[in-house]
């Protein structure tokens, strides 16, 4: 018997495939937002207002505006490795990989307590997760 308070969902695509549309998405609805901006400044708000409107810090605000006068609509694209870097260094990442590898049913505090002990960096669960993702671990 099916249970009808489940809806029948055809999977068209892997739900791999489907984190990676979602991704690129996002990505796209980030430029849009930026273009917004842009477009707030054509029509002569100040940075603060467009700010303001689009719910932003005015940092951020003139962070895009500087990008958009230095290399136009291409400098509203998002930028690879952009942000924090990693606490983490290449060849710990490695060793962390080498480890969840060889090592059968780690939960995620498993390898928080691992990342802790063995680099003394304390993370926390939801980045431990995030890690986990990007070494195509679940």
């Amino acid at each position: 018997m099916i249970d009808s308070s489940k809806s029948i969902v055809e999977r068209h695509i892997s739900e791999d495939k489907l984190q990676e549309n979602i991704r690129e998405l996002e990505r796209v609805a980030k430029k849009v937002n930026r273009l917004h901006f842009i477009r707030l400044l054509y029509k002569d708000y100040s940075v603060k207002e467009a700010c303001d409107i689009l719910g932003l810090p005015s940092r951020t605000g003139y962070n895009w505006l500087e990008k958009w006068n230095k290399e136009g609509i291409n400098g509203l694209n998002h930028k690879k490795g952009a942000g924090r870097p990693s606490f983490l260094t290449e060849e710990q990442i490695k060793e962390l990989d080498k480890f969840i590898s060889n090592t059968e049913s780690l939960s995620t505090q498993d390898v928080h307590k691992y990342i802790k002990d063995n680099f003394n960096v304390d993370y926390s669960l939801k980045q431990v997760r995030k890690i986990i993702n990007k070494l195509n671990y679940s």
